[in-house]
């Protein structure tokens, strides 16, 4: 009776002691030191899922499709997150070849290119992620303010600095910190 319990465990369990372990027939024996076994759907496809690589070894590279961009490493991503701040690539080649970002006339663009409104530069909160709308070179009391309207066409700039929509004007609720949003406007 034991023999034969002994013989249904070493058929459901993997071997101990150092000896391989025994992967499903669905599953891709990637082999080295820890053995892993992964769908066999994964092997090609770009990516290494086994610790080694063992499962993207000896593989053509793999066709991305018209809406996919191919990393360096052969891994296929979509083509929308090429150049969006963010390493999708094992190898982060999606970042590679981006061009500098570039902020509107009324943005401020931080060192980390990061673009925050010019409005927040210098007002002792840290918008950038880097910070690097507080330095103390940039912010220091000899450094002027931009006098410049910092607001767009389809904005009202506020006397206290702040950019509201335009149709927030003049519509009997104060928006601008300094209400004058509702100054001057036509009674009816």
């Amino acid at each position: 009776m034991w023999s034969h319990v002994q013989n249904i465990i070493s058929l459901n369990c993997p071997k101990r002691h150092g000896m391989a372990k025994t992967c499903r027939p669905s599953e891709f024996s990637c082999g080295g030191r820890l053995n892993q076994c992964v769908p066999k759907s994964w092997k090609c496809d770009g990516k290494a899922d086994c610790e080694n690589s063992a499962d993207e070894e000896g593989c053509d590279p793999r066709r991305c499709l018209d809406v996919e961009f191919r990393c360096g490493s052969g891994q296929c991503v979509s083509a929308a997150f090429v150049c969006d701040d963010e390493r999708d690539c094992d190898d982060g080649s999606d970042e590679v070849f981006c061009p500098p970002t570039t902020c509107s006339s009324s943005s401020f663009r931080c060192n980390n290119a990061q673009c925050v409104p010019r409005l927040w530069v210098c007002d002792g909160d840290a918008d950038c992620a880097d910070g690097s709308d507080e330095l103390p070179q940039k912010c220091s009391t000899g450094t002027p303010k931009p006098t410049k309207n910092p607001c767009s066409s389809m904005e009202f700039h506020c006397g206290s600095g702040e950019c509201i929509h335009i149709s927030w004007k003049c519509d009997g609720g104060d928006d601008c910190l300094d209400h004058s949003d509702e100054k001057n406007c036509c009674k009816k």
